[in-house]
């Protein structure tokens, strides 16, 4: 870890506190032996799980807790992106903890006509679809959209962004056969056009930003997440106490993005 982060990791220990709310955390490759910051080791996952589990909700509860501004914190375990390394490792975890998760999917690698999400993964194969359809029956895994391409919508033209929120939530319920209505923003980055695009189509959208979401401090299409990386906290419960996860935070607002307006 450099220098940098380890300053902010340590700076996040002093803000204040946030007692209630809900925290999204988000990850992408448990052990996919890529050279990554999201490939986290399978020992510290199962660490982070056994952690949470206690806290661990669906994401419509975890909705409900802050619309009732009930008290204590509540997480929504994410992952990413569809890997096949997700059902090889990460649901065997989760099914024996019971903890839920929800699947952001990306059409076009589960259908093997796209590229992996994530760069240096070319060896890794994306999910199945008998796989998904098994897994979204126990109830336990929420399956969301990520678009078909995985392109940055912000980059495209409206047209495009449209055509990629539409078809994936398509092609998801035509194979899953039940209603997907979570997305996630490619990249977590999301534009201020895009959101009524987003709104049209689905419940709730995920972002990046790092906040934990509070009862006096949150949209369902602007869901604030805090991604977990391999040279992260090995204690998850380090994501939950502030309010914000500062090196997020400050990774959105320092890294603007160029962006299409239609």
């Amino acid at each position: 870890m450099s220098w940098a982060r380890r300053l902010i990791h340590e700076a996040n220990r002093w803000l204040p506190r946030a007692e209630h709310g809900v925290v999204v955390v988000t990850y992408h490759l448990i052990d996919g032996g890529i050279d990554s910051a999201v490939d986290i080791p399978f020992d510290r996952f199962r660490a982070h799980m056994e952690q949470l589990r206690p806290l661990a909700s669906t994401l419509r509860d975890a909705l409900e807790h802050l619309v009732t501004g009930s008290q204590g914190t509540r997480v929504v375990v994410t992952f990413d992106d569809a890997f096949a390394n997700f059902f090889d490792l990460a649901w065997p975890v989760l099914c024996g903890l019971g903890v839920p998760a929800v699947l952001y999917v990306p059409t076009d690698f589960v259908d093997g006509r796209g590229a992996p999400p994530l760069r240096g993964a070319e060896r890794l194969r994306p999910c199945s679809w008998d796989a998904l359809r098994e897994a979204t029956a126990t109830g336990l895994l929420e399956v969301g959209s990520h678009t078909c391409s995985h392109r940055d919508l912000a980059r495209l033209d409206p047209r495009s962004a449209r055509d990629e929120l539409t078809r994936s939530r398509a092609r998801l319920e035509d194979e899953l056969g039940r209603p997907v209505t979570s997305f996630c923003y490619p990249r977590g980055r999301s534009a201020p056009w895009l959101e009524p695009l987003v709104r049209e189509r689905y419940a709730t959208a995920v972002v990046r930003g790092g906040r934990k979401l509070t009862a006096a401090r949150w949209s369902p299409w602007q869901l604030e997440r805090v991604p977990v990386r391999r040279d992260g906290p090995p204690d998850a419960l380090e994501l939950l106490s502030a309010g914000v996860w500062l090196e997020e935070w400050l990774s959105t607002r320092f890294q603007p993005i160029r962006s299409r307006r239609g």
